[in-house]
């Protein structure tokens, strides 16, 4: 499985196997706004060995420091986490999406980079900015 793209969303839903969102591509969330929350959309692509095992996608979270930064995802306040994609979850066909909201709680202003990866691939970053 290969990562092809990434972007934030505020909202996503899934509708007879197809993605539907609402307000993607987002780029700036606000420091002192009631705290959002963001869905992170992973755009996926299956290749023929990856049939029947499962994928760990790793989300690592730099701030604007460059140091690992916290976020909150689930109940849990993490620099970095783990999506693992199941193939029976995904629709049998080549192009695929995974999705997981997390809450936008950020100490400080400034662009906080999410960087994904999945086995030897490249990895993928992403950036959220924070504004006060």
């Amino acid at each position: 499985m290969r990562i092809v793209g990434a972007f934030f969303a505020e909202s996503v839903r899934t509708a007879e196997g197809k993605l539907d969102v609402w307000g993607g591509v987002l780029d700036t969330v606000e420091l002192h706004s009631p705290v959002p929350v963001v869905h992170l959309v992973v755009l996926l692509q299956r290749g023929p060995d990856d049939l029947g095992s499962p994928t760990l996608i790793h989300v690592a979270v730099t701030g604007p420091s460059g140091e690992p930064t916290a976020v909150l995802y689930g109940k849990e306040e993490v620099s970095e986490f783990d999506f693992s994609v199941q193939p029976m979850s995904l629709p049998n066909r080549e192009n695929n999406y995974i999705s997981g909201p997390f809450l936008a709680r950020f100490g400080s202003e400034g662009r906080y980079a999410f960087t994904l990866s999945v086995g030897e691939q490249e990895p993928l970053a992403i950036a959220l900015h924070v504004e006060g």
